[in-house]
């Protein structure tokens, strides 16, 4: 009722059709009082085992392939996102060169805009420190956006909804691609339902969620492990 409300006129769409036509719905995420919603509203039939009857089929939602990590966060250093450095291990090599092809691409939830940038502009600060020692100036991380896949505002990116809709979809675009300059994106939760990017490898959730809804917290969590394999 409340989720995507245009669904609720699939049952005007199943008056139209022949009985013949067979109608499936499928979700990944569906609890008790959702399911009855969609039953009731989405022009499914009756549930049994008769013909011209809806059938509920549930599979297991174990993904063995994908793996939680809860990380308690020290009581004085919760506002100074450290704990965020593992996302850049492999940011530079053994000549502290920078490879930010190397980073595996993720998504860093984070509740308020001005979070967001701070969480940004933290580790766009580690990103330039790491390559402070390299002796090739051409492969230091830098804050010049000529210098392309280097600048740490590109590798690291930001997305709020005060982003204006030009950059979101120019930042998405971007992110989307297999080999995208974008390899950490910081976001507020305007980057979660729809969003469909195949190799996110990692989506860390900062905090719990703003609203308290666990819900939300899975809805974050589920940007990920979207791939096959």
């Amino acid at each position: 009722r409340d989720f995507r409300p245009a669904f609720t006129m699939l049952g005007q769409l199943r008056m139209i059709l022949h009985r013949e036509v067979f109608w499936f719905g499928c979700s990944a995420t569906l609890d008790d009082e959702a399911e009855r919603l969609v039953l009731s509203g989405a022009g499914f039939r009756t549930v049994g085992e008769h013909m011209y009857q809806t059938q509920i089929i549930r599979t297991s939602i174990n993904r063995p392939d994908v793996a939680i990590s809860i990380q308690p966060l020290a009581r004085r250093k919760v506002s100074s996102f450290e704990a965020l450095c593992f996302l850049l291990d492999t940011s530079v090599n053994s000549d502290s060169a920078a490879t930010p092809e190397n980073i595996p691409k993720a998504v860093v939830f984070v509740d308020g805009r001005t979070a967001v940038r701070r969480a940004a502009a933290y580790l766009q600060g580690v990103l330039l420190a790491k390559t402070s020692g390299c002796a090739n100036p051409s492969r230091q991380y830098s804050q010049d956006a000529a210098s392309g896949s280097y600048c740490v505002t590109t590798v690291v990116e930001i997305f709020t909804a005060h982003v204006s809709k030009y950059d979101q979809d120019d930042r998405y675009a971007e992110f989307k691609k297999t080999g995208s300059a974008i390899r950490i994106m910081v976001a507020t939760t305007s980057l979660g339902m729809g969003v469909n990017v195949p190799d996110i490898e990692r989506v860390v959730v900062w905090g719990f969620p703003i609203s308290g809804d666990p819900s939300d917290h899975w809805q974050r969590l589920g940007r990920g492990g979207r791939g096959p394999g």
